[in-house]
């Protein structure tokens, strides 16, 4: 019979002080040594320690995870079921919040994920976020340079509305004297370090 099957008096029993250390570590409170926020036990700490975006290894960490996930692709059924499902969405009328977020000023979470990039990373921080300029709203701008970067969701390579649009605003900004670096939020999202050097070397000090 397995040992955990025996009863508590045979596990306290086969205990030892080092196994009895470990149980006692593994109890909570524990605080992120990055963030401080507080966990119950040690096996949630670590999970969290993982992936927590003050953690200065975040990067480095982030990278790793999504290269083992490499090959795993969507199959064709899947991306045209997605597909159809966001046409559908948008003749409905169920997504009449997607490309609109900028103007209720609270930021997705890609513009979230680049506006720490740009804390950690950036040497120019001096940036507004969802700066109006016409009719337009630039995800991030760095005025006194009259730089723009914009992080597109898969919307934006999906559908003709949206390309054509970004294709207006472009021209618009380009005219105004504007630079413009746009960055595919799923391109940042795989290659990281890449993009975010793309993205520094492009904002300059």
């Amino acid at each position: 019979m397995s040992s955990h099957n025996r009863g508590e008096k045979y596990s306290k029993l086969r205990e030892t002080i080092s196994s009895k250390k470990r149980k006692e570590r593994s109890l909570g409170p524990h605080d992120c040594k990055f963030c401080g926020k507080n966990f119950k036990s040690g096996p949630s700490l670590g999970a969290h320690t993982v992936s927590c975006k003050s953690n200065p290894n975040y990067f480095e960490l982030l990278d790793k995870r999504n290269s083992s996930k490499k090959g795993r692709a969507l199959s064709d059924s899947h991306k045209i079921a997605i597909s159809e499902s966001m046409k559908s969405a948008h003749n409905e009328g169920r997504a009449w919040n997607i490309g609109r977020s900028r103007w209720n000023n609270t930021p997705s979470y890609p513009e979230e994920f680049f506006m720490q990039v740009i804390e950690n990373e950036f040497s120019d921080k001096k940036y507004t976020r969802e700066y109006a300029i016409g009719v337009y709203s630039i995800d991030f701008a760095w005025v006194h340079k009259k730089i723009a970067i914009e992080i597109d969701g898969d919307q934006h390579q999906r559908f003709q509305e949206y390309l054509e649009r970004d294709q207006r605003k472009d021209s618009y900004l380009i005219s105004n004297g504007w630079k413009i670096l746009r960055i595919p939020w799923k391109d940042l999202y795989n290659s990281p370090k890449e993009y975010i050097k793309i993205a520094a070397t492009f904002v300059g000090d």
